[in-house]
């Protein structure tokens, strides 16, 4: 836990001014090349990770230092020893760094699908991009249950199963993601991504005991535009696909969705985000709508 606190701290104080008014702001628009958003990007991604770490191994030594704290503090006045307040001194600052910690990474923390879907989607696409060409994104840095995209919320107090008192569903909707970039075949690739999470908190008939579970739809649509001059369409295209043309172009429409579910009881469970590999497997799956036009030659 402390060398994750301390690696996460080091790569804060580190970070540009630009990098923490991302950190603040949870959103940045651009248009850069590939290589480019990687460096803007890296730096935060590989914080975060650290900074998740950490704030899961400092929320309990939290719980545990305030009780250690009040006993050690009634200990300690009963003696009316010198040393034994300098300890509790000691221990009462270390008290403090972690509480420090733990707010400064849950003011700093982001959206994992920064690390688990966008970092690694641009090294995927950087194959098929131009070492030129320049991405433009939209990327909203959220985190699942952020208050600020919540929609709805549905109580029962009488839930069917009888082992539960009540159960609160809140409902929130994560656009996270609008990107444009020309492929080196010259398609032009527009895709959306988006989380609809699903919070449900359930109070226990047995002692009250309380627990949270997240639901998390992760859906992407991808729009592709690809020159009639280099593809003509199967012959038998997937029926799932909207396809339509225009003079030079086919546009390919398709949609795709993942499932996830999060625990926040049990440890290392974090928020997931939607495959990268899953969304590559749409792109191919639109690119098998097509076949390279054959050049005949003399």
């Amino acid at each position: 836990m402390f060398k994750n606190s301390s690696k996460a701290y080091r790569i804060y104080r580190k970070l540009t001014d630009e990098e923490k008014e991302i950190l603040e702001n949870k959103k940045l628009s651009g248009k850069h090349s590939i290589r480019e958003w990687n460096h803007k990007l890296s730096h935060i991604a590989v914080m975060d990770a650290y900074a998740d770490k950490a704030r899961q191994g400092l929320l309990p030594m939290m719980f545990m230092g305030g009780i250690i704290l009040i006993i050690t503090f009634f200990i300690f006045l009963g003696e009316d020893s010198m040393v034994g307040f300098i300890i509790w001194g000691l221990l009462a600052a270390a008290f403090a760094m972690i509480i420090y910690l733990y707010r400064l990474f849950n003011k700093i923390n982001v959206g994992n699908q920064l690390r688990l879907f966008v970092i690694p989607t641009l090294r995927m696409l950087s194959a098929k991009v131009g070492k030129r060409q320049r991405l433009e994104m939209d990327l909203n840095l959220a985190v699942a249950n952020d208050q600020n995209y919540f929609e709805s919320t549905v109580k029962d107090n009488n839930p069917e199963n009888q082992r539960l008192r009540s159960m609160t569903t809140n409902s929130f909707r994560i656009p996270w993601l609008k990107a444009k970039v020309v492929l080196a075949d010259g398609s032009l690739l527009v895709w959306e991504n988006e989380d609809l999470v699903n919070e449900r908190k359930v109070i226990k008939r047995h002692k009250g005991k309380r627990k949270t579970k997240y639901k998390i739809k992760h859906l992407a649509k991808i729009h592709l535009l690809m020159p009639k001059a280099r593809y003509q369409l199967v012959e038998q295209p997937d029926a799932t696909i909207q396809v339509y043309e225009t003079n030079k172009h086919y546009a390919l429409s398709l949609k795709g969705k993942e499932k996830t579910i999060r625990d926040p009881n049990v440890q290392g469970d974090m928020f997931k985000s939607m495959n990268p590999k899953y969304f590559i497997g749409l792109l191919i799956k639109a690119y098998q709508q097509v076949e390279p036009i054959q050049t005949q030659t003399a």
